[in-house]
């Protein structure tokens, strides 16, 4: 659920998503990954920066993000690439909601849409 899949926050786009996100910025996210990779945020080191990984054996994966995330720029290039390297046998689910915000889908007692993700989401991890 709104993956954070890139901690150097490399992406151009990130910058036009962070003005319709209510909850995070990129400075925020910034110092945040310092504060927790401290002498590794440069590295190349795949487990700490998702987006770099190779995907060709990745798991199933089910993403849910929303065009007002500033995560959502990568949560996008993320399945794209995933798309392109694994094969039909690791379903690959990505909600592309149009409104909502960070970890929208934790809202799904008050939110309808919310609710029909996360069940559709408890149906793909219950196979």
């Amino acid at each position: 659920l709104s993956p954070w899949l890139d901690y150097k926050m490399a992406n151009d786009d990130i910058t036009n998503f962070e003005k319709s996100d209510c909850i995070l910025s990129k400075r925020g996210l910034e110092d945040s990954a310092r504060f927790w990779l401290i002498d590794t945020l440069d590295s190349d080191k795949e487990f700490e920066n998702p987006i770099e990984c190779d995907l060709k054996k990745f798991p199933p994966v089910f993403i849910a993000s929303s065009r007002n995330d500033i995560l959502y720029p990568d949560c996008k290039c993320f399945v794209e690439k995933l798309q392109s390297q694994v094969d039909e046998s690791s379903p690959i689910i990505f909600v592309d909601q149009k409104t909502g915000f960070h970890d929208w889908v934790l809202q799904f007692p008050y939110l309808p849409e919310a609710k029909n993700v996360f069940e559709s989401m408890i149906t793909y991890l219950s196979k």
